[in-house]
């Protein structure tokens, strides 16, 4: 069965390499690396991960930030509706009013009558069986 290679692997797997290079081969070049060399190629994926926590938690932070300018648009935008639905010279019931999204007055309609529920219906009595018995 072969062993997935999962970075927590592949880091213990050379903390091993390393382990044994320095107690049995300290001064030997393998696969045209001495051990200096080896070690420090070891921490590149631990300073990468550094990194990506990092840009993580930045990335985080980000989303908050942009949440948080998206709710102030939202209040801007309100703002701005209400002041051209206030302003004499264009109004609730005008084309620039209808050009922001909105329905002007004139297109609205009165909304008709709520319809009435339908009555439950009635259930005639079950007669018992001691009226049966008593006729």
């Amino acid at each position: 069965m072969t062993t997935k290679l999962t970075p927590k692997f592949i880091a213990a797997r050379s903390g091993e390499f390393l382990t044994s290079w320095r107690q049995y081969a300290p001064e030997m070049v393998l696969a045209g690396r001495t051990l200096a060399e080896f070690e420090a190629e070891r921490e590149i994926p631990t300073a990468v991960k550094q990194r990506l926590d990092s840009l993580k938690a930045k990335y985080t932070g980000c989303i908050l930030e942009r949440n948080e300018a998206v709710a102030e648009l939202k209040d801007t935008l309100l703002m701005l509706a209400n002041a051209v639905r206030s302003d004499p010279n264009h109004g609730p019931d005008s084309a620039f009013y209808r050009s922001l999204g909105f329905k002007p007055t004139s297109e609205r309609k009165r909304p008709g009558p709520k319809p009435k529920r339908a009555a439950a219906p009635v259930r005639p009595a079950a007669s018992s069986s001691i009226d049966e018995a008593s006729v």
